[in-house]
């Protein structure tokens, strides 16, 4: 049984459509580490969502002279020297000097490095869990808020058993995965976003660049975070998105990825993916069409062919029996995710096989939305035929 839990990222999100494929659960912003009591009465909250705030928030806790609501996994203050000690430099970013020692300023703390205060204060600090952080997140997403960064962090899911990255037993997380990790990541961060949504426009990723700090071991819990990163000037040709990832284990960072999006709108997508095939190449049908086409003579009778190649403009069909090959035939076949095709076909020469009747029928009579369908179930569910010949 799992001592983890994991809130998954939706499919479609990242560009997926299976539950098996998806690496990277809890999305969350990061929380603050006060909140006011009036921003909060503003709130319309559940009885839930009341108690989750509770469980983790002080209430009537004093922060500049005010009264607050103040995370419990915060420490308000820490000793004087804890900025001085090894690796706790960043300290003094987030706190400042007071009487007491060193006090709590900052709203945010990335959460990464807030991981660390626990340290600064053994036994005394509360943890909270990635998943019930997600949970907060939708509530205090809800605030308003000047303060708050684009940053979202995650957590990877890795269960051993990935079908396509544990086909192979690893004694570390393969680097590959933690691409594929970052690109997932890096899409759930943009389409949330206010400035893109999933659906209206799609991002293709222009180039990226790793660096992996250490082996990643597979036994230990992985997080993850995303930020927003300026391209320079002079690499924009478009509209790029910059997104920086940064995975952590055991409090230290062992992975950073770079990746460089381009933004477009799915009509332009669309127009851009929308090739043609060359017009003497033949195809071999892969999967997604229906394994056989349904004809009709100029009497109204059905006849029924296997498919086995596809071109531009025809397609290689076997009957079990002679049609009329002096007349068109009518046709329609159904392809999976795209829709049915039809028109007309005439059959080419027809020889007698061991199967049947086979040859190559010329398609025409088609509608532009047809021939679309047609290409485009060319260019997604088959592949060139290799066994014909290639001029040199």
């Amino acid at each position: 049984m799992s001592v983890f839990e994991h809130i998954p990222v939706p499919p479609r999100l990242i560009h997926k459509d299976h539950d098996d494929d998806i690496l990277v659960s809890n999305m969350r912003s990061d929380i603050p580490t006060w909140v006011h009591p009036d921003a909060l009465a503003r709130l319309d909250l559940s009885a839930e969502e009341h108690s989750l705030l509770h469980a983790h928030y002080e209430a009537g806790a004093l922060h500049d002279g005010q009264r607050v609501f103040l995370r419990t996994s915060v420490p308000p203050v820490l000793p004087r020297d804890a900025a001085g000690q090894p690796g706790f430099d960043w300290v003094a970013d987030y706190y400042t000097v007071a009487s007491r020692g060193l006090r709590l300023h900052a709203k945010f703390i990335p959460e990464h490095l807030e991981e660390k205060l626990a340290a600064l204060r053994p036994g005394q600090t509360p943890r909270i869990s990635p998943a019930t952080r997600s949970r907060l997140a939708k509530i205090t997403d809800r605030l308003p808020c000047n303060l708050r960064t684009d940053r979202q962090s995650f957590c990877m899911i890795n269960d051993l058993k990935n079908y396509f990255f544990y086909r192979k037993h690893h004694e570390h997380v393969p680097g590959i995965m933690l691409i594929e990790v970052a690109r997932q990541a890096m899409y759930a961060q943009i389409y949330r976003s206010a400035q893109f949504k999933r659906g209206d426009v799609t991002i293709t990723i222009k180039s990226m660049t790793c660096e992996f700090d250490d082996y990643v071991d597979a036994n230990y819990p992985v997080m993850l975070s995303v930020d927003p990163v300026d391209v320079p000037e002079e690499a924009r040709t478009g509209p790029f998105e910059g997104r920086r990832a940064e995975f952590y284990q055991r409090g230290k960072r062992v992975a950073c990825i770079n990746i460089v999006g381009l933004s477009i709108t799915m009509k332009l997508f669309r127009r851009l993916r929308s090739t043609k095939p060359e017009p003497d190449d033949w195809f071999v049908p892969i999967k997604g069409f229906a394994p056989s086409v349904l004809f009709h003579d100029p009497s109204g009778k059905r006849i029924e062919g296997k498919l086995r190649k596809v071109s531009e403009t025809g397609m290689d069909i076997v009957f079990s029996k002679q049609p009329q090959a002096d007349a068109p035939l009518t046709f329609v076949i159904c392809i999976d995710g795209i829709g049915y095709v039809d028109g007309k076909a005439q059959p080419r020469a027809l020889t007698v096989e061991a199967e049947g009747v086979g040859g190559q029928l010329d398609m025409f009579d088609m509608s532009l939305d047809g021939k679309r369908k047609w290409c485009e179930a060319i260019k997604n569910y088959s592949h060139l035929d290799a066994t014909l010949e290639v001029p040199a």
